[in-house]
């Protein structure tokens, strides 16, 4: 979870998972069913309950990056994807500890003798970016 800290600056950063209620929470909808990401925030150990505003909803993680860099509010973003502004500090995490979200990211191609050398290239690539493959 992430804002920029022009936004932060603005509108302050919240300790708990209840005090995104006051805050502009950009919201991921899944093309494909219509539904809304869930925000996997947790609260001494337990799933929190805490409700998550809808305020602005988009259906590419691309727009919502750029939405959190300009200042526009609380995005929850694969750290894949917002790495690089992480690291020169355009976003900031936030709830950092709050948040438990691992998702899995499968790698399916056809079956055969011999994997092409292009493929497992791209195997090797995302199993650097990505982490370490089940066994």
């Amino acid at each position: 979870m992430v804002a920029a800290p022009s936004y932060l600056s603005r509108y302050g950063t919240p300790v708990h998972a209840a005090d995104l209620s006051a805050h502009v929470c950009l919201r991921y909808r899944f093309p494909s069913s219509g539904k809304l990401s869930s925000w996997p925030l947790i609260e001494q150990g337990q799933p929190s309950s805490a409700e998550i505003p809808e305020s602005v909803i988009a259906n590419a993680t691309g727009a919502l990056h750029a939405m959190a860099e300009a200042g526009v509010g609380i995005a929850l973003l694969p750290e894949v994807i917002i790495a690089d502004a992480l690291a020169d500090g355009r976003l900031v995490k936030v709830l950092e500890k709050q948040v438990q979200d691992q998702r899995n990211v499968r790698l399916l191609w056809p079956s055969g003798r011999q994997s092409l050398p292009k493929v497992r290239a791209f195997v090797d690539f995302m199993v650097d970016r990505l982490g370490t493959p089940d066994a």
